[in-house]
């Protein structure tokens, strides 16, 4: 009975994942409290409920309660807070 659990979540975190052929963006979320985001391309908006990041030709956008960005490089980045949606914007 538990392996049909673990499948699932198995399958959803396959799911969370961005393909690589995304811009080489690669994209990791930690329950609904943490993404990494590696290989954006910069922030494109930033507030407590919204931050939108360019990742190649995509455009992801979190949505949320207390997002901040807590650590930025020039080609990587991560998002916490209390995510409600996260949405892939063409």
């Amino acid at each position: 009975m538990g392996g049909k659990k673990e499948e699932k979540r198995r399958g959803i975190g396959e799911y969370l994942r961005m393909p690589a052929s995304a811009g080489g963006t690669h994209m990791e979320l930690n329950g609904n409290r943490e993404a990494v985001v590696e290989g954006c391309g910069g922030i494109l908006e930033y507030s407590e409920e919204t931050v939108r990041v360019r990742t190649g030709k995509l455009v992801v956008k979190f949505v949320g309660r207390g997002l901040t960005v807590k650590c930025l490089t020039a080609d990587s980045l991560v998002v916490e807070g209390f995510f409600t949606g996260v949405e892939f914007l063409m």
